[in-house]
């Protein structure tokens, strides 16, 4: 929902198809449930909501879809995204939303909701045959994107979508 301050009314809201069996099982354990947790199920492991450029972007708990509102009418933007792999919404830089998952990371753009670019959350092939999977939240500075990963620190060009450094851990 969006709230109008000034008068405290109700700007819009906005209903989002939800799993009922993943929030009875949240409930269930009163709502304490960790990132592996959440993971294993193929939940989102974060439920912040991100506005960025008029938009408001939502991961939630309980639903398995990305989806990108208007923040004055509540109106879709586009079609929301299935979560598919992905674990949570990292960062917004300029046009792109860049999502996180357990082998890719992948950028949107913003107005359209169409995929840029897609890259593997390792930079190098893995040779134990144990892939590399992201290990934190990471941060943005600038238009670059540190994703730390269980065998890396992964340096993320987001305008160009290419790994611009990796450091072994």
């Amino acid at each position: 929902v969006a709230v109008d301050l000034s008068n405290r009314s109700l700007l819009w809201g906005y209903q989002y198809k939800r799993d009922f069996q993943s929030l009875t099982r949240n409930l269930r354990f009163n709502n304490v449930i960790g990132s592996r947790q959440q993971t294993k199920r193929g939940k989102w492991t974060d439920a912040t909501v991100t506005l960025a450029d008029g938009r408001v972007l939502l991961t939630p708990p309980e639903g398995d879809e990305l989806h990108c509102l208007d923040l004055l009418t509540g109106e879709p933007m586009w079609e929301a995204k299935p979560r598919d792999e992905s674990l949570y919404l990292a960062c917004v830089h300029e046009d792109r939303v860049v999502m996180v998952g357990k082998r890719s990371v992948i950028a949107y753009g913003l107005k359209d909701g169409k995929q840029i670019w897609s890259l593997p959350v390792s930079s190098q092939r893995e040779t134990t045959g144990i892939a590399a999977v992201p290990s934190g939240r990471g941060f943005l500075s600038g238009n670059q994107y540190f994703l730390p990963t269980t065998r890396e620190l992964i340096q993320i060009d987001i305008d160009a979508g290419k790994i611009a450094e990796a450091v072994r851990t």
